[in-house]
């Protein structure tokens, strides 16, 4: 009210036939600074959301191993040189032995036989089906705390509510992965056979790693002073292998990678020498030329010419299973996800930045609609082979469970997932594995052995 009557006799004095000049001066208020401090800046950077969110999940779901898991997360990681035999691979070997490094495919290979012979003796090459109450066993003792209506303190005696999240039904999806349980999967739990099946690794492929806990560097590849046109090896993260030894390829496979991108599994495949012919696709075009960078540095320009043998596309792979259904021997689905090392350690492109908070949200559908479309573009007989960089169930466990659910709604297409525990048994003293797993194998990180982590699941195809 005061303000109204002083522009008032503001007004009437402007107005007036004396015309009295004024000076009208606006006062701002002093704004109030504050400053921040290191700890308030890096309390909102993407690395330490990411944490946060590990923290909260992730400690659930690995209990008192999640400690341990994190320290090797934050810690170096651990590498493997794959021999590019494309480059004088003799000669490669041998430098790379005299850095103290050995390779570790022999020693797999070498159990794995025997693997394949007890297989093969006690004749469980069978399909066996495993019920909803043995798959959800495993998870319902660590899932009680949650879904009780009440917790009970025998100690002290006293009562915890539950707690129940209301979420509008348009943003459930997209909230499933910050809220546990918020998504009922029930429904989805069909039963998935297991197929217990001989698995080979092929004689050309050759990874050197460096024995124990040390982290020890490869210096950077570089170029044979022979050729001049290739990589001596490829450095990778040696669990990377996993999904392409879990394919098994044979001699003419046609195989898909559907999200080929930065190129190491692709580079692994072709150097197996046991494809007929590989199709590499990467939607996105910045991954797209690292694709490419990663390729010509390694294979020959005859083979990537070939467009009988060789393809880079840039399809939507989630399209893929109505452009070419029924059609690769074997398929790879290493799936976008979050990355867990990476956005736990760098902040630049991070997908737990506040603005691609949709984009993180959105990763589970993009990944059950992938692998979707991968098992309709596989033949009959043939396998996937599912694969992530992170530890979260909801992006590894679950996405297989609705995918499959989906398929056989959809499309009436029958899938049993092929036991992969003979890979992890040859390698327990070469890498970490989680084994309470309903669907799959994983890699976690540990101080011994930082690799990972990497999760990966072989589904094959019956009808």
């Amino acid at each position: 009210m005061k303000k109204m009557i002083r522009f008032g006799m503001l007004e009437k004095l402007i107005n007036s036939t004396n015309r009295i000049p004024l000076i009208v001066i606006k006062r701002w208020k002093k704004p109030k600074y504050k400053w921040i401090t290191d700890s308030m800046k890096s309390k909102y950077e993407p690395t330490q959301l990411a944490l946060k969110y590990f923290d909260k999940h992730y400690k659930f779901e690995f209990g008192e191993k999640w400690p341990s898991i994190r320290l090797a997360l934050l810690s170096k990681q651990k590498h493997g040189a794959l021999v590019n035999n494309f480059a004088h691979p003799i000669a490669v070997e041998e430098k790379l032995s005299q850095l103290g490094a050995k390779d570790c495919i022999p020693s797999m290979r070498a159990l794995l036989e025997t693997e394949n012979q007890n297989i093969k003796e006690n004749s469980q090459n069978d399909i066996e089906t495993l019920s909803n109450a043995k798959l959800n066993q495993k998870t319902e003792e660590a899932n009680n705390n949650l879904n009780n209506d009440v917790l009970i303190n025998s100690s002290s005696s006293t009562y915890a509510p539950k707690v129940e999240y209301i979420v509008p039904e348009q943003y459930v999806d997209q909230m499933s992965q910050f809220i546990p349980n918020l998504v009922d999967n029930s429904t989805h739990n069909i039963d998935i056979g297991i197929e217990r099946k001989q698995l080979s690794i092929s004689e050309h492929l050759k990874c050197y790693i460096f024995d124990g806990s040390a982290v020890k560097r490869f210096p950077p590849a570089k170029y044979n002073s022979e050729t001049y046109s290739y990589l001596e090896y490829y450095l990778l993260d040696a669990s990377s292998l996993f999904p392409v030894l879990s394919l098994d390829l044979q001699p003419g496979d046609m195989v898909l990678d559907m999200c080929a991108a930065p190129g190491g599994k692709s580079v692994a495949m072709m150097q197996t020498m046991n494809i007929g012919g590989i199709v590499c696709n990467e939607v996105a075009p910045s991954r797209r030329r690292r694709l490419q960078d990663a390729l010509q540095l390694c294979i020959p320009k005859h083979i990537l010419n070939d467009e009988e043998c060789f393809r880079i596309t840039e399809f939507d792979g989630t399209e893929w299973g109505n452009m070419e259904p029924d059609t690769y021997d074997k398929i790879l689905v290493d799936v976008p996800c979050t990355t867990d090392r990476l956005v736990a350690t760098e902040n630049d492109n991070n997908i737990f930045h506040p603005k691609r908070l949709k984009e993180r949200s959105r990763l589970p559908l993009l990944q059950t609609e992938l692998l979707s479309a991968a098992l309709k573009s596989v033949k009959v007989g043939g396998t996937v082979v599912y694969s992530t960089c992170t530890m979260s169930s909801e992006q590894n466990e679950n996405v297989v469970q609705r995918a499959v659910y989906e398929c056989l709604q959809n499309d009436s297409i029958q899938v049993i997932e092929i036991d992969l525990s003979p890979l992890t048994r040859i390698c327990n003293n070469m890498f970490n594995f989680h084994d309470k797993l309903k669907l799959g194998q994983i890699v976690v990180p540990s101080l011994s052995a930082n690799f990972g982590p990497m999760y990966f699941c072989a589904l094959k195809r019956l009808n």
